[in-house]
């Protein structure tokens, strides 16, 4: 519920907010790797709260939140809300994000960035 939210909102702000860079993650073991789907990113625009819905689908882990939070920093994107949800082995979680300056991030490449950025750290 919202408890967990707020924990792992602070957490990722932390992260985000942090100035040290990240500490790099251990590898996945190859065990785990095998039953990897490929992440599935989407992004919605919400114009009444003024701020770009990220979708992920991917396989739950350790240390996921922590790998999207490092995504969010290196492209300079500000998180807002998360609402996170997993079903069995996968996870399933929306992500409120704006730029640094509070701005919609629409422009189609913005998002491919984004997009990749957070695939290379999950697959």
């Amino acid at each position: 519920g919202e408890e967990r939210l707020e924990g792992i909102r602070v957490y990722i702000e932390e992260n985000l907010n942090s100035a040290e860079p990240p500490q790099s993650q251990p590898r996945m073991p190859r065990v785990l790797k095998s039953f990897q789907t490929a992440s599935q990113i989407s992004f919605a625009i919400d114009q009444t709260r003024h701020v770009t819905l990220m979708t992920i689908k991917t396989s739950d882990r350790p240390g996921l939140l922590s790998l999207i939070g490092q995504a969010f920093a290196e492209n300079r994107v500000r998180l807002h809300n998360a609402r996170i949800a997993t079903a069995g082995a996968e996870a399933h979680d929306t992500f409120a994000v704006t730029d640094r300056d509070d701005q919609l991030i629409s422009e189609q490449h913005e998002l491919d960035e984004l997009a990749a950025s957070i695939r290379s750290k999950l697959d």
